[in-house]
């Protein structure tokens, strides 16, 4: 399985001449979408979905499918059959794939700003891409895709999600408004820098691939470097390792950590969301 990251939340999955491509937004070039089998959307903000490259896309290979949650789906309504609206505890198969949907709600951003849905996929039992939550799995991830920044996200907070989450391996993502002063600020954070996760972390340039299993068993870069120092490590592959880590997943809450003061899971109507987040 090849991963190919793409600019801010975007990534491809390649596997067995099948490709998934994850939230294609606004802040990533539309050619990221160029070969996809289908297209798979975590919710509505423009830094995920950019409607107008999603469209071209579909119009342009009479094969290419997306799956997303219902907000997304009611906007591409039009396209018929070709949209498939999934939610949490589904499961489907597209492109030789499997791919698991974990969560409802988007992070709370402020308590006056309406919250939306978000849906985050699980692929192949192996890499997990949560959107704009930080939903933990009731299952083991592989490969976990981090949201490092975000008018939602709390630095701290990304150390004790990795933790509950206890993938193998990390790799940001969500990424697009940081300069290389704030790359490496998140990388010292999550990396030998900071609080310890027990977890290699890594960020790929955007057009950079890695291969999540080589024949040696770990992880290794291909295309352009990596931007911000932070290599990709081997991934775990002792027998007796992964059993204890599934025993631990097998521990861990079924929801996400929520924040004090979390709202109410309903969107409250008569307030204006700001044009950043539509």
């Amino acid at each position: 399985m090849e991963l190919t990251k793409f600019g801010h939340a975007c990534v491809a999955v390649r596997k067995d001449g099948g490709r998934l491509v994850v939230d294609p937004g606004g802040l990533t070039d539309p050619s990221a979408v160029d070969g996809a089998d289908a297209i798979l959307i975590t919710h509505e903000h423009s830094d995920h979905f950019a409607e107008d490259t999603v469209r071209a896309a579909v119009a342009a290979d009479s094969g290419l499918n997306v799956w997303t949650n219902s907000a997304v789906a009611l906007r591409l309504s039009d396209l018929g059959r070709r949209v498939h609206t999934v939610g949490d505890g589904e499961v489907f198969r597209v492109a030789g794939f499997t791919v698991s949907v974990h969560g409802t709600w988007h992070a709370q951003i402020h308590p006056d700003i309406p919250r939306i849905g978000n849906i985050g996929f699980r692929i192949d039992d192996r890499l997990f891409h949560p959107g704009d939550a930080l939903t933990v799995p009731e299952v083991a991830v592989e490969t976990l895709l981090l949201p490092v920044h975000g008018m939602w996200t709390r630095p701290g907070e990304l150390v004790d999600y990795i933790r509950a989450v206890a993938p193998e391996r990390v790799f940001a993502v969500h990424d697009g408004l940081l300069n290389d002063a704030g790359l490496g600020a998140v990388a010292s954070l999550l990396g030998d820098g900071g609080p310890a996760t027990g977890v290699p972390y890594a960020r790929l340039a955007p057009g950079a691939s890695v291969d999540l299993d080589p024949p040696s068993g770990g992880a290794t870069a291909a295309g352009p470097p990596h931007d911000d120092g932070a290599e990709a490590e081997p991934a775990r592959d002792d027998h007796d390792e992964r059993q204890d880590q599934e025993a631990q997943q097998e521990q861990k809450p079924a929801k996400p950590p929520e924040r004090p003061g979390e709202p109410d899971e309903s969107e409250e109507p008569g307030r204006k969301t700001p044009w950043y987040l539509r």
